[in-house]
């Protein structure tokens, strides 16, 4: 049943989150640094949880982006294990189960690592640039300021010219997310109520 189907994808989604948060924290504790906190918060209108790592932020470039990198391979280690469950023991009664925490894992890989949200992808993204607040910046200076400059034929700057490209890019983004969000769980309602 769908029900059934959608509370096997909401319970699959916390097992996921648990190790990708687990890949961060045990990372950012390798390097020595602390865990200032955990829990529970809502991100564009979903429950999300977290592990607070921003004491790596005291760390060098790369033990930074390694933490960062952490979660999303955290999620393709559980998603590689189940796989290997499954294809080692097709006929137990929870491969379907392990399937869907599988593929959810490897959607968690994707969308962590699209850095045009402020998820993992983004932070890499971030410390590989060595610009602080990327996302806040470029959205920023996608408005007047890059109109200005174009009114006024000026050349971009390095920061400028990334700031005008992820900006656009973001808010594109942004809006595509949203917009699959939206029709996938209206699928899942519409489908939902048909059947009750």
């Amino acid at each position: 049943s769908y029900g059934l189907g959608l509370l096997v994808l909401m319970l699959s989604t916390y097992v996921h989150i648990f190790f990708h948060e687990c890949g961060h924290a045990l990372t950012c504790k390798h390097y020595g640094r602390k865990i200032l906190k955990g829990g529970m918060m809502f991100y564009y209108g979903s429950p999300a949880f977290f592990v607070d790592t921003t004491d790596i932020w005291m760390a060098p470039k790369s033990a930074r982006i390694i933490t960062s990198c952490a979660g999303p391979a955290a999620d393709l280690l559980l998603g590689g294990l189940l796989v290997i469950v499954i294809v080692l023991f097709p006929e137990i009664p929870v491969a379907a189960v392990l399937f869907q925490v599988a593929a959810m894992a490897y959607l968690g890989v994707l969308s962590n690592l699209a850095p045009f949200m402020e998820l993992d992808g983004y932070y890499i993204l971030m410390d590989w640039l060595e610009i602080p607040r990327l996302r806040e910046k470029s959205l920023a200076f996608i408005g007047a300021p890059l109109r200005a400059k174009l009114r006024k034929r000026e050349p971009l700057s390095r920061d400028e010219k990334i700031f005008a490209v992820f900006g656009a890019l973001s808010g594109l983004w942004t809006l595509l997310a949203l917009g699959l969000l939206l029709a996938t769980l209206g699928g899942y309602l519409v489908r939902f109520a048909q059947t009750t």
